[in-house]
């Protein structure tokens, strides 16, 4: 993937003051004899930096390393990781601490996650309703009730550290459930309504038709796009077989859990800040290149991120957990029910929403996305048989109690 590969480096994990010396990036198959920590880490081992952390060669700073950085572990040599960092077009050779890091998962099927780690946050939203539709007055004029289910913001605790998918789930890896297990998703099925919803090329028109599913949407999918026209049912079942597969609990993330790992430490509307146009550069929403495919839209944003529809996942920067596309490209299917009022009684530690509803909740914002929905904050809704070329999912690995 573009940014993935541009981003993606090859590391040494460095640990603050230990015993006063660091080794050299030029002794890496001689460095000086410690009392050996045990590890786990083998080389060529995909890690993630868990918190900001330095490439270093003895004592000297070779670079800083921001918190969700993709690493291989090149050599083991407690309490260090050696590895190569490609920065300005060149290599650098240095020592991070075991410490700083966590190990990724790669399951069998290719579905990649990074550690989430336990940790605090406000959720919801910081500014008030009115000033929301004030702000955004420009995007189809979203009235203020639009954002009351945002508030108030409160204070959650994710007490247990847990694994996310750090794409989300794509054509190919649902084709592999669907193919093995002859599962016949809500759209397939007609349940509720018939088909699913997707692009005419002929009337270049956006609409629903009993020919659409995950299979057709209209629009290209390859293998690596995010699989869309999933009801939650489908999304659940997906979930189903990759636990059995796999012998470990897959799940879709609680909405506490979903909006703790997209903001990753940040308060801003957004993972990259307040700004809607700076959105492009981390997040495929609606923006010129839509605007020229739907010239009525009176949403998209000025800038412009190159794909008019939805794009094969990881094409954008990563958030500070190594998570891409938390913001747009397509909305994630949550745990939870919805609860209008929810925010206002839910409990501080794990909430895991009401426990009754008739609507499940969806994050994140999409390709066809107007930027107030992409916010961080912002809650979407549908009935577990409710699908859309907007809507897919991402998985969780882990228990909830």
């Amino acid at each position: 993937m573009n940014t993935k590969t541009s981003s993606i480096l090859c590391v040494v994990l460095w640990m603050a003051v230990l015993a006063g010396s660091w080794p050299a990036a030029t002794q890496a198959d001689d460095a000086p004899e410690l009392t050996r920590e045990p590890s786990h880490f083998q080389p060529g081992d995909d890690i993630v930096t868990r918190q900001p952390t330095a490439l270093r060669a003895g004592t000297e700073t070779l670079a800083s390393i921001a918190p969700g950085t993709h690493l291989v572990v090149g050599k083991v040599n407690p309490p260090w990781l050696a590895v190569t960092l490609q920065q300005d077009g060149k290599a650098v050779a240095g020592w991070i601490s075991i410490s700083a890091v966590s190990p990724m998962v790669t399951n069998s099927i290719g579905i990649k996650l990074a550690p989430i780690p336990a940790g605090e946050f406000l959720m919801g939203s910081g500014e008030a309703a009115e000033d929301v539709a004030q702000a955004f007055k420009g995007q189809e004029g979203p009235s203020p009730s639009n954002f009351e289910d945002e508030h108030p913001q409160h204070r959650v605790r994710i007490t247990r550290p847990f694994h996310m998918g750090v794409h989300e789930i794509t054509v190919g890896q649902f084709r592999l459930f669907a193919e093995e297990t002859r599962y016949r998703t809500d759209a397939e099925k007609g349940t509720e309504f018939e088909g699913a919803f997707g692009f005419d090329s002929e009337t270049g028109e956006l609409g629903q038709s009993k020919e659409y599913s995950w299979r057709n949407v209209g629009f290209e999918q390859s293998d690596e796009h995010p699989v869309v026209n999933v009801s939650w049912t489908d999304a659940v079942a997906f979930c189903n077989w990759l636990s059995l597969k796999e012998g470990k609990l897959y799940r879709l993330p609680t909405e506490a859990e979903w909006e703790y790992a997209c903001r990753a430490g940040t308060a801003t509307r957004y993972y990259h800040g307040d700004g809607p146009e700076g959105l492009a550069a981390v997040a495929n929403v609606a923006d010129a290149s839509a605007k020229a495919k739907f010239s009525d839209w009176d949403w998209p944003i000025a800038a412009q991120d190159g794909y008019a529809f939805a794009a094969p996942v990881g094409k954008f920067k990563p958030n500070a957990f190594g998570l891409y596309d938390m913001h747009g490209n397509v909305y994630e299917w949550c745990a939870d029910w919805y609860g209008e009022d929810y925010y206002s009684q839910s409990p501080e530690d794990d909430p895991q929403g009401p426990a009754a509803g008739f609507d499940r909740v969806y994050r994140g914002g999409s390709w066809a996305s107007s930027t107030v929905s992409c916010r961080s904050a912002c809650r979407r809704m549908d009935e577990p048989a409710g699908r859309s070329f907007v809507i897919g999912l991402r998985v969780v690995l882990g228990s909830v109690e």
